[in-house]
């Protein structure tokens, strides 16, 4: 996948095969261009190696059971508008900030305790 610089889509849901090792493989952060990137249903456990998609408008996190830790990361994604982490039942803390552009943010049945960086959304 490294190659395919100007790819704008990629869905590999259901994958179950595809953790967060895969896509450092897979070569994900090459694909500078992508705008949209549909992972649900993967064995997805950190973000690592999302950080650098920062073209990223839609992402598709959910239904992975065993995404934990902290979602940080995605702070680099500003251009992000879209954002399904639903069924993510391990995630507990959410911790978004700096996703200026964000409008959809899907958060059905998740573990989610603690919502930190909620407040800056209000202006949607």
């Amino acid at each position: 996948l490294a190659n395919l610089r100007y790819l704008q889509v990629l869905d590999l849901s259901a994958n179950y095969n595809i953790t967060s090792g895969s896509l450092t493989r897979l070569g994900l952060a090459n694909l500078t261009n992508l705008k949209k990137l549909d992972l649900d249903g993967c064995g997805i456990t950190t973000i690592q190696g999302l950080a650098k998609l920062k073209n990223l408008e839609a992402l598709d996190l959910s239904s992975n059971y065993y995404l934990h830790g902290s979602l940080e990361g995605l702070a680099n994604l500003t251009n992000l508008q879209v954002l399904d982490l639903s069924g993510n039942q391990n995630l507990t803390t959410l911790g978004l900030a700096n996703l200026p552009n964000l409008k959809t943010l899907d958060l059905r049945d998740c573990g989610i305790t603690t919502i930190q960086g909620i407040q800056q959304f209000t202006s949607y």
